[in-house]
């Protein structure tokens, strides 16, 4: 390794520390710097295996910042680089594939996800991807896909397979068999089968018990807590929580950001629970987590935001919420993506009507209707919901035939 390659080596396990170290600010700085230095002269110069790693790297964390856009663009560059010189590098083009499903995932576009999704398959599909957990991924990727979609049906046949493939190979630990048990616990739930969806989300914990910065264990807390809740078992989900948010928090340190998501599940239990102080307590523990890692992505920002308005109107506390949808307001017109914008429109209308400004929730429904509409189709739940928080907005204005209306077309 030549003295250049070792200087960025460092550079980059100095990143990677930071990573661990939940710095995350101060890693994505750690990033650009050895990305910049390794940056090719030109678009037809080679490209060294490790400088698409890199990039990955940092893709990886641009996720998890849901900096949604930004991840996108870097993993179609990732991917046209391995085309174009390293096209034997298959393990690195079928993480490239897969990161770049979640990020189009996390954006709605699963049918932009789609074609990737089988182009992984197609890599995986060998005697070698079968008998470790490549497939596996792919098959989680296909499944939570399909879950996100609501196509339960769909989702169910790849959830067993890829557990089937799992117990055959004798993979019990890791990421891969931590998303089977996870998936396999988020479609149990919505099937109704909550003693076998408990079931699957601790078995899916304990699979990742080991693994200190496991990207699911946010989801399994949030999905854990969500079945709690739908059973009123507010303390049982609150002490499942705080024992283990702590528990990483040795391991890693105090308000790590890869707990964010944890955190907010533990403010969600309070709230459900009636505690409201606690819920704003840990609300603003997720609020500043996400702060603290450095130009997270909007719908992140904006939804740590709702969350406490959420709760400041729960405890009629009008002003300061009027401050936070100001915030809310200001965020929201940078988003790109239609689908998350008509549902933080909807939300915000409702909180609208909440402080009495009906004629702005008037119109923040009817931009939230427009753009479900056009992506859901008329009949569709969601588009169902915008009509009926529209028909709680005339109502309150006093436009009573409109509000009408409005319900019944939500109830058609």
């Amino acid at each position: 390794m030549s003295k250049d390659h070792l200087i960025v080596e460092t550079a980059w396990e100095n990143a990677r520390q930071l990573f661990r170290e939940g710095r995350w600010k101060d890693c994505e700085e750690a990033f650009l710097q050895v990305l910049e230095a390794n940056k090719p002269a030109d678009d037809d110069a080679p490209i060294d295996c490790r400088y698409i790693r890199h990039m990955l790297d940092y893709a990886e964390l641009l996720i998890l910042k849901e900096r949604n856009q930004d991840s996108r663009i870097i993993l179609n560059n990732a991917i046209e680089m391995l085309e174009k010189f390293h096209p034997d590098e298959t393990d690195l083009l079928f993480d490239a594939c897969l990161a770049y499903v979640d990020t189009l995932s996390m954006s709605d576009l699963f049918e932009d996800a789609e074609p990737y999704i089988e182009r992984a398959m197609q890599m995986a599909d060998t005697r070698d991807g079968r008998a470790g957990d490549k497939y596996i991924r792919v098959l989680a990727a296909r499944a939570a896909s399909r879950l996100s979609q609501e196509d339960l049906d769909e989702a169910k046949p790849l959830i067993d397979e890829a557990e089937k493939l799992c117990t055959a190979n004798g993979i019990t630990q890791g990421e891969a068999v931590g998303t089977v048990f996870l998936l396999k616990g988020i479609h149990s739930h919505l099937c109704g089968a909550l003693d076998e969806a408990r079931g699957a989300f601790l078995a899916g914990m304990n699979a990742i018990a080991d693994d200190d910065t496991s990207r699911i264990f946010q989801d399994f807390c949030f999905g854990h807590t969500t079945l709690m809740i739908s059973q009123s078992r507010f303390p049982d989900a609150i002490a499942f929580l705080n024992e283990h948010i702590a528990e990483r928090e040795k391991r890693l340190c105090p308000d790590h950001p890869l707990l964010k998501r944890a955190v907010a599940s533990l403010a969600m239990a309070h709230s459900a629970y009636g505690d409201l102080d606690e819920a704003e307590a840990q609300a603003q523990r997720y609020y500043r987590l996400v702060e603290s890692m450095g130009n997270a992505g909007n719908e992140l920002r904006i939804e740590c935001l709702r969350m406490l308005l959420d709760i400041l109107v729960e405890q009629s506390r009008y002003s300061e919420a009027e401050v936070l949808l100001t915030r809310a307001n200001d965020i929201l017109e940078n988003l790109e993506n239609d689908y998350v914008k008509a549902n933080l429109l909807n939300d915000l209308a409702r909180l609208r009507v909440e402080l009495g400004h009906y004629d702005e929730a008037e119109q923040l429904c009817a931009r939230a209707l427009a753009l479900t509409r056009s992506i859901k189709g008329e009949g569709h739940l969601e588009t169902a919901m915008c009509l009926s928080v529209l028909g709680s907005a005339y109502f309150s204005n006093r436009k009573i035939d409109q509000a009408e209306a409005a319900y019944r077309e939500a109830i058609a």
